[in-house]
């Protein structure tokens, strides 16, 4: 696999993973030298340290569990410098963690990131390309049977919100770098739909537990059209049924990378000193949780 793979303590990775009441854990990536990123979890209702759920010498991120927090999906370039997707089987931790067991689902040109599951688990969406060509595919969880979705343009971050349906974030229909929120069916049948307004950058598309609203980041309000450098990007939530639009971030900060928290009360987020949440329904304020570059968070089920 081109790297030694470590984990953390058997303690800790025995208390994050097995304890009865399942607490309340983000993964997240987190950069160690250059070229080098890990996948880190850590429980936000004790003061233990974060646990190393996969590590290499390359670039291991964009982290998807199962339902069952038994098996993490996720990307990576340590084979042959190109990203594919990768499946490790989190329940052997607390039985041996010196025996990690991981699997290379993707081979061939390109990259394979942002893998996603949907309800029924049987099968993997993702994005595959290269610079400003990435398609939606997906395939079975077994790496076998891979199908393109989509045909042109750039198409990056598939979530899916039934078994047969999937959105994601699109470039189709706006300028090279500006997108909006669509969705569609994989088999393509009535086509696809904008489920965003067009109104700035609109990407970093996170979708809540039950499947009704999407979190993503956008520079709407923030439209710098000299200098697109210059935008900062708030997170918002929309109710994919009423399509209410809430700001949670109401134009503090440079805000990417929502999630929703396992219950769907609260997002989480990345900015540039760190993990910061908020309630979901745009009330309260934002809150501190890990300071550092962090990237990519994922909630554990």
């Amino acid at each position: 696999l081109g790297g030694a793979v470590a984990f953390g303590s058997s303690s800790n990775t025995q208390r994050a993973f097995d304890e009865p009441e399942r607490p309340e854990q983000v993964a997240y990536v987190a950069e160690t030298g250059e070229g080098d990123s890990d996948i880190w979890i850590k429980n936000l209702r004790d003061s233990l340290p974060p646990v190393k759920l996969v590590d290499s010498d390359f670039c291991d991120t964009d982290p998807c569990f199962s339902r069952d927090g038994k098996k993490l999906y996720f990307s990576s370039d340590r084979d042959d410098g190109n990203f594919d997707i990768y499946c490790e089987d989190l329940s052997i931790f607390s039985k041996n963690p010196n025996e990690p067991k991981i699997k290379k689902l993707t081979e061939g040109p390109g990259d394979f990131r942002f893998p996603s599951l949907p309800p029924d688990e049987k099968k993997l969406a993702f994005n595959w390309g290269r610079g400003m060509v990435q398609y939606i595919c997906v395939m079975n969880v077994d790496g076998t049977g891979l199908k393109r979705v989509t045909e042109k343009g750039m198409n990056v971050r598939p979530f899916w919100l039934n078994d047969e349906e999937i959105i994601f974030g699109s470039n189709v229909g706006r300028s090279e770098r500006e997108f909006d929120i669509v969705a569609g069916r994989i088999d393509g049948i009535g086509g696809i739909r904008r489920i965003t307004d067009g109104i700035g950058n609109n990407t970093y598309l996170s979708l809540s537990p039950e499947r009704e609203r999407i979190a993503f980041a956008s520079d709407r309000g923030n439209l710098d059209e000299k200098d697109r450098r210059k935008r900062k990007y708030g997170i918002f939530v929309k109710d994919l049924v009423s399509g209410e639009l809430i700001d949670l971030t109401k134009g503090i900060g440079n805000n990417r990378s929502p999630c929703f928290s396992r219950d769907g009360k609260d997002v989480y987020f990345v900015n540039d000193y760190g993990l910061c949440s908020v309630s979901a329904d745009g009330k309260g304020e934002v809150k501190e949780i890990i300071k550092g570059e962090i990237y990519s968070p994922a909630c554990a089920p």
